[in-house]
């Protein structure tokens, strides 16, 4: 049987850290060896970098960006009228994936979608 592997998600964990790179630290001092992470946009993409390499941390998960949480968006790829805010995410998306080696970046619909007819 394989072993399994776990992933510290740092959108959750380690909150007392409110800087993302502090987080990916804090999860391999406990002996994490990959994240991922829901958002974390508002970061300093090169203070992650600087993390994940003096950690050896592997990035594994980012999500696109959820639109506007307050208003009650939880994804954007599946909201007529909102295409290009959703590619503007998208493309962020794939900034921070790029630069971090992160490979899987689920695109994030929206719970509720409204009727197609």
């Amino acid at each position: 049987m394989t072993a399994l592997k776990f992933c510290a998600n740092i959108s959750w964990l380690f909150t007392e850290h409110p800087d993302f790179s502090k987080r990916i630290y804090a999860a391999a001092s406990v002996g994490f060896q990959a994240v991922e992470a829901a958002w974390l946009y508002d970061s300093d993409l090169s203070e992650l970098q600087k993390a994940k390499e003096a950690t050896r941390v592997e990035v594994v998960l980012i999500n696109t960006p959820p639109g506007d949480i307050k208003a009650g968006d939880l994804g954007l790829g599946a909201v007529p009228g909102r295409e290009l805010e959703f590619r503007e995410g998208l493309d962020l998306t794939l900034k921070y994936a790029k630069a971090l080696n992160c490979k899987r970046t689920p695109a994030l619909e929206d719970q509720e979608c409204p009727p197609l007819v």
